[in-house]
C-alpha cells in the first residue's frame, strides 16, 4: 500500500500499543512530520492517539519526541 494509506491506516486504528510504533517512529526519524515538511491530517490524528496513549512511549525516542 502507498505509505499515505498505511500511515492513515495506522493512525486511524490507534497505533500507539499496537506494532506500528516502530514503523512511526522510524519515519519521524526522517522527516519532521509523517508525510513530509507540512502538516498533514494523520499527524494530528497520531498527535491525539499519543496524547491519549498510557504506554511505553518513551522507548520510541522520534515518537516521544512528536
Amino acid at each position: 500500500a502507498p505509505l499515505e494509506l498505511r500511515v492513515s491506516d495506522e493512525v486511524g486504528r490507534g497505533v500507539a500499543g499496537t506494532g506500528g510504533d516502530a514503523h512511526l517512529d522510524e519515519r519521524l526519524s526522517e522527516t519532521r512530520y509523517l508525510l513530509g515538511d507540512e502538516i498533514t491530517e494523520a499527524d494530528v490524528r497520531l498527535w491525539v492517539t499519543l496524547a491519549r496513549w498510557d504506554g511505553d512511549l518513551h522507548r520510541y525516542r522520534h515518537l516521544w519526541a512528536y
